[in-house]
């Protein structure tokens, strides 16, 4: 019929070359790109030869697939992707119509995510930790927990840390922004407890094989641990640290809400303190980047009674 376009299915390795094309530019981050590649490999692994076969029976055997491995959260977000590289297809007219994910979308599981630990849930993790640092492995694990347990990093934060970025001299670690995520308060000098400093002069010595030296490096040691394949990530591992000693929902986000609860329970920080050293983006927090510049020692004698060690 006259004014009607004719899908003209291109093959799907091609397809998979133009997708990879828009999702390199400047309009996406990298993750973004990654996971898009990564969706559409898989797909590709079921068979599909062309843009006409991305069809709902095809998102079916998909969603079957994936389940064997990943939860339905995780489908739920690969779906969209599939969807929005679908509409793309449909755009360039290589496909007809968008399928409908809407019957084989599995429905979303919410977890109970343990948000603060007790003092002796933290110390018997970090000791386990401690106890297998003979490994190198073993030993970044047991120094980037025992760093987010400390400081209340963020997890990129900590995972993005260099060498140069550490002053065990001067009791702090200067915080910058390096992924342009979070808000300029984000941007700080964090103080580093007695005991953290114990834990990362014994650490650091065993980083400078990489350049540029990041504290915690990947296995390869050419950037930061911030990848790696399922349960060889750095969350992976400290959630199932936290799981062979009986401490469930153990996570580095888990460890940034300990350390704001304990500071003001149990080492006696003050609201502005802890704002401070987490770095929370509330007007109060703000008001106290804008118009103060915080002298380093005082900023280090704020965690001084900052401790995982239990009473004997």
């Amino acid at each position: 019929m006259r004014g009607v376009a004719l899908m003209r299915p291109i093959p799907f390795a091609q397809f998979l070359d133009k997708v990879d094309i828009i999702y390199s530019g400047p309009a996406h981050a990298r993750r973004t790109a990654a996971k898009m590649r990564h969706i559409l490999s898989l797909v590709a692994g079921l068979g599909v030869k062309s843009t006409a076969d991305l069809t709902t029976e095809l998102a079916a055997r998909y969603v079957a697939e994936r389940a064997k491995s990943v939860n339905a959260n995780t489908i739920r977000g690969d779906l969209s992707y599939l969807s929005a590289a679908c509409s793309f297809a449909v755009e360039e007219g290589w496909l007809d119509h968008v399928p409908r994910f809407k019957r084989i979308c599995p429905r979303a599981v919410r977890f109970k995510m343990q948000k603060c630990h007790s003092i002796e849930d933290v110390a018997r993790v970090l000791e386990y930790l401690r106890s297998g640092i003979g490994n190198w492995v073993n030993h970044r694990l047991y120094a980037l927990t025992a760093t987010v347990a400390y400081t209340g990093l963020r997890r990129d934060e900590a995972l993005r840390l260099m060498i140069i970025d550490v002053s065990l001299s001067l009791g702090t670690i200067l915080v910058s922004d390096r992924l342009r995520r979070k808000t300029e308060q984000s941007a700080a000098i964090v103080p580093i407890p007695r005991e953290l400093s114990l834990i990362l002069a014994d650490w650091l010595p065993r980083c400078w094989c990489t350049m540029p030296a990041w504290v915690f490096p990947g296995i390869r040691m050419t950037g930061p641990w911030t990848g790696g394949a399922c349960g060889e990530r750095a969350g992976d591992q400290v959630r199932q640290a936290g799981q062979e000693v009986g401490v469930e929902g153990f996570t580095l986000l888990s460890l940034r809400h300990t350390f704001a609860t304990l500071a003001r329970r149990h080492w006696g920080l003050s609201d502005i303190e802890v704002a401070t050293i987490l770095r929370h983006s509330s007007p109060a927090t703000q008001a106290w980047y804008v118009h103060e510049d915080p002298d380093p020692r005082a900023i280090v004698r704020m965690v001084e009674r900052v401790s995982y060690r239990t009473k004997e």
